[in-house]
């Protein structure tokens, strides 16, 4: 009789090998732990890969957006810091929307005019990094930011609008291009390079 798992030979009657110290006769809790411990040897280092991964997080795209490059057109901005960027406007804009309306029921037309003033600070003062980003989304699709203006004056155009807008958002919703190309390096990349230099 050898053992199953390091191949030392053993007594016919062994429960336990001298070299391995494992358990040679088999039960169903035995074989569960077995599976277990199997699984987690294989899973951990994706876990500890994902860790590191640069899928930017709601918190890390707004810092990102909002604080490091607030008017920065130059570079590249992959899918997630965008969207998560979009979807934090979007939710400020209703909320604030939620907020004023409930406020002029309350106070009438003084805290209407006061939602207005903020809803007009929000708007001025995230013009500048929605622009940025958005220049930026397309530098990842390897496409110049100046079609953004083209977009603008075009989308004044009935019917065509609509178009427009759905290519935008399909367009906006592509993975970037692989590795670097004309407006820099790859955003994953390098956020992949930085978190794995901040680990060692």
């Amino acid at each position: 009789m050898f053992c199953r798992f390091c191949g030392q030979e053993l007594d016919d009657d062994s429960e336990f090998c001298p070299k391995c110290g494992r358990k040679q006769k088999e039960t169903i809790t035995d074989r569960f732990e077995e599976t277990v411990h199997d699984f987690t040897k294989q899973i951990q280092p994706k876990i500890e890969e994902a860790g590191r991964s640069p899928k930017f997080s709601f918190r890390w795209a707004l810092y990102t957006v909002l604080k490091r490059k607030y008017s920065d057109f130059s570079g590249r901005a992959c899918r997630s810091e965008y969207w998560w960027y979009i979807l934090f406007v979007n939710l400020l804009y209703i909320g604030m929307s939620i907020v004023g309306g409930v406020f002029t029921v309350l106070t009438g037309m003084i805290g209407a005019y006061l939602m207005l003033a903020l809803f007009i600070i929000a708007l001025v003062g995230l013009f500048v990094p929605s622009i940025a980003v958005t220049v930026r989304r397309m530098h990842d699709l390897n496409v110049s930011g100046w079609w953004l203006i083209l977009f603008l004056v075009l989308s004044l155009i009935p019917l065509i609008n609509t178009l427009l807008v759905i290519g935008y958002i399909i367009c906006c919703c592509l993975k970037g291009t692989t590795g670097t190309n004309k407006y820099g390096q790859d955003p994953l990349a390098a956020e992949n390079q930085s978190l794995t230099s901040a680990h060692q």
